[in-house]
């Protein structure tokens, strides 16, 4: 398994039936608070409330520019996830995902133990021509408090 990074994260969910945009831009107006904030990761879903209704919800990993080794004080509403990652080589030949889920089930998250996954993210290789320079790759986001 790859290294044990540290970086922050925060969560920003939507009212009950309300609008993307709107959550969108709350989640853009609590990023403006940070000063020097880098981005790492953003995923958004929708889940289905106890009262049937969809509910979306924003995770933001992100790390501080002035800050790389997440010391100090954690900024309000955030917290401290760590992550690990799996890749496949790039190029004609390279495996494909299905290898690549089979190598991040069994490498990375097995080996993490008991912690609290967060979330998994897949990149796949955003077009044809980049497909032979940068392979698949997933990251697991967790927390752990052993």
């Amino acid at each position: 398994m790859s290294a044990k990074w540290r970086q922050l994260h925060f969560r920003v969910e939507g009212a009950e039936g309300g609008s993307l945009s709107a959550l969108l831009r709350d989640v853009a107006d609590r990023m403006d608070t940070f000063d020097d904030i880098r981005v790492l990761d953003m995923t958004m879903r929708t889940v289905l409330t106890e009262d049937a209704e969809f509910k979306q919800i924003v995770d933001v990993y992100y790390s501080l520019d002035s800050d790389v080794s997440v010391s100090g004080e954690i900024p309000a509403g955030s917290n401290i996830v760590y992550h690990g990652s799996q890749a496949n080589p790039s190029g004609k030949g390279s495996q494909g995902v299905v290898d690549l889920l089979k190598k991040f089930a069994d490498g990375t998250v097995a080996g993490l133990g008991d912690v609290a996954i967060e979330t998994i993210v897949f990149k796949p290789p955003l077009d044809e021509e980049t497909a032979d320079e940068i392979g698949p790759s997933m990251i697991v986001y967790y927390t752990d408090s052993r």
